[in-house]
């Protein structure tokens, strides 16, 4: 994402506005499970591009015990790569 070039001096307020409301993070929540088999899961979401950057927070026990990383980050989705567990595991995060 590129952002322009903004002269304060013009007064451009509404294109400040819009600069900064693009680098606002979007979220959202996922689940792992892997079925005690897969060790990777693909998010889809139209908001990640190729330079995003995610944030994963767990938010249930059996996802802050959890090993994992991002592996992947594509136009329209990301990859998480976990340990394969039968247990699901959520997760929040955040595209900047």
């Amino acid at each position: 994402m590129k952002l322009p070039i903004l002269d304060v001096s013009k007064g451009s307020l509404r294109r400040i506005n819009e600069s900064l409301t693009q680098l606002q993070p979007k979220r959202g929540t996922c689940s792992l499970d892997s079925g005690g088999v897969n060790t990777t899961t693909t998010v889809t979401d139209p908001r990640v591009g190729q330079d995003s950057v995610i944030l994963l927070s767990p938010t249930s026990s059996a996802a802050s015990s959890e090993n994992w990383y991002i592996s992947a980050v594509n136009d329209g989705s990301f990859v998480v790569t976990h340990s394969a567990a039968g247990t699901s595991r959520t997760f929040g995060y955040a595209i900047i």
